[in-house]
């Protein structure tokens, strides 16, 4: 017979076994946030919160956290640290494309969202305002998709800091897989002020940056630095930056070398100065198949001989031109970028999430009935 005593010890085992199974299969919540909202409501669809960070102090892996069409001003900035997991991602988005939209007046140096879970998406906001940053990112696995960041000051210049960006997705030298998929990034600085006001910038191993349309911002379209490596930057549209297109490199402090990164499918128009380049620590990299046109330099002063193949050096030759982020930059019918892509690199959707059928370089698909300029999207 066995000794009841075991039972009496067994049973508060077997009770918080079945409470943490409970807990593991929970159904993921979703949270609601509207600019008419309050913050002493449940989150609900009938009864938002009024705040983004009201809603990120309740996330738990699954949640989504849904904000409605609305101007969301923030004196503090967004700050996120709640972590997803691989097969359970936090996702904050705006319901209706760039309709929620958040205006940091919270002056330098601030950002207008900081991010320090892994695991997250940001997806369709319209982000401006009076600081450094748009979007910094200190986390790992981290997806930023279909945000409008642009008109920011990034004025760091006078304070001799290193950066500012609409975009930071690897603000952490130690994050890594970190991705920027369809943004619209602009009037990040002011152009060729000093080395600072990127489009995009990433500082960490690995990643996606594609289908993004980067334009008018003071430094670089798109800009790896620090701890980049292993990255992969295609299929991007970047036009009328201050100093260039894309920059490629490393340095301390990590003493990263960037390497083994992949830069193909790029249309390069317009950039005030290098249309892409090298510098800093890097080894074998790839470039394959981009556009490069009226740039102030079209060569790329690459390092340790490292070559590109089947670059175009040509006009890409859109529907209609403006450098304002209204014209239509789909390719036209004689465009030389229509099926010159590297099939190896491209993105299975383009900007608008619409298949690909043709291995066109740029960010979009070739013309749809429909389709709108990227300034009314």
């Amino acid at each position: 017979m066995s000794d009841p005593r075991t039972h009496n010890r067994l049973f508060p085992v077997l009770f918080l076994t079945i409470a943490l199974s409970a807990m593991a299969v929970a159904e993921p919540r979703d949270y609601y946030v509207s600019s008419a909202g309050s913050d002493q409501a449940d989150g609900s669809s009938a009864h938002p919160f009024q705040s983004i960070i009201m809603a990120a102090a309740r996330v738990r892996p699954g949640d989504t956290v849904h904000v409605l069409p609305g101007i969301y001003q923030t004196s503090t900035g967004i700050v996120t640290s709640a972590h997803g997991k691989a097969d359970r991602r936090i996702r904050y988005v705006s319901d209706q494309q760039w309709g929620a939209k958040i205006i940091s007046s919270a002056g330098m140096p601030s950002a207008a969202w900081e991010n320090s879970g892994d695991y997250i998406d940001i997806v369709g906001f319209d982000i401006t305002g009076d600081g450094n940053e748009g979007i910094l990112n200190k986390a790992s696995h981290v997806r930023i998709i279909g945000n409008h960041v642009h008109d920011l000051p990034a004025s760091f210049c006078k304070l001799r800091s290193p950066t500012g960006a609409g975009i930071n997705s690897g603000a952490n030298y130690r994050g890594e897989d970190n991705d920027v998929i369809g943004n619209v990034v602009h009037d990040i600085g002011y152009p060729k002020a000093c080395n600072v006001g990127q489009g995009i910038y990433h500082a960490n191993k690995g990643g996606h940056i594609y289908n993004n349309v980067a334009f008018h911002n003071g430094a670089y379209g798109v800009c790896l630095w620090h701890a980049a490596t292993s990255n992969t930057v295609v299929n991007n549209l970047i036009f009328d930056n201050g100093i260039g297109g894309i920059w490629i490199g490393a340095e301390s402090p990590q003493g990263t070398v960037n390497q083994d990164s992949v830069v193909a499918n790029n249309i390069i128009y317009r950039n005030g100065d290098w249309a892409l380049r090298e510098d800093g620590r890097v080894g074998r990299n790839r470039y394959e198949n981009n556009l490069f046109y009226a740039n102030g330099h079209e060569d790329m002063p690459l390092l340790i001989s490292n070559k590109d193949v089947g670059t175009i050096r040509a006009d890409p030759r859109f529907v209609h031109f403006l450098p304002d982020g209204s014209g239509d930059y789909h390719l036209s019918a004689d465009s030389p970028a229509l099926g010159s892509g590297s099939r190896q690199d491209l993105p299975k959707t383009d900007f608008y999430g619409a298949t690909r059928l043709h291995s066109d370089l740029g960010p979009f698909a070739r013309p749809q009935a429909g389709t709108k300029s990227i300034a009314s999207r």
